[in-house]
């Protein structure tokens, strides 16, 4: 069909996309979801923010809505409760499966230096 594109096939270690959440950059790189090696298991693989904890310059940290909720995890309502971060009533999404958590045991003060 003209003008259409094939749809590339994802590929282990191939970039899914890079997020920026200043100050930090964030690459989601395709993978093998747990330990598989079967090519229909290829999905994007998201930093697990809730082991590393990540802030954002302001000192807010910084949250993956696909992540498994933290132990400040609170559902938004008791229809949605999966566990992950989305479904969480700190969780603000910013766009592209990344967020912040809003809990005030997850910010940090950032001391500013001249």
């Amino acid at each position: 069909m003209r003008g259409t594109m094939p749809e590339e096939k994802p590929v282990p270690g191939k970039l899914y996309k890079a997020i920026c959440i200043a100050p930090h950059i964030f690459h989601v790189y395709y993978g093998y979801a747990n330990g598989s090696r079967n090519e229909r298991d290829i999905i994007p693989l998201f930093p697990d923010l809730v082991k590393e904890a990540v802030y954002d310059s302001g000192g807010t940290r910084v949250a993956c809505g696909l992540n498994e909720g933290c132990a400040l995890y609170a559902s938004v309502s008791e229809h949605t409760d999966d566990g992950f971060c989305m479904d969480c009533r700190h969780y603000r999404d910013c766009g592209s499966d990344f967020g912040r958590c809003m809990h005030k045991a997850g910010h940090r003060v950032v001391s500013v230096t001249e």
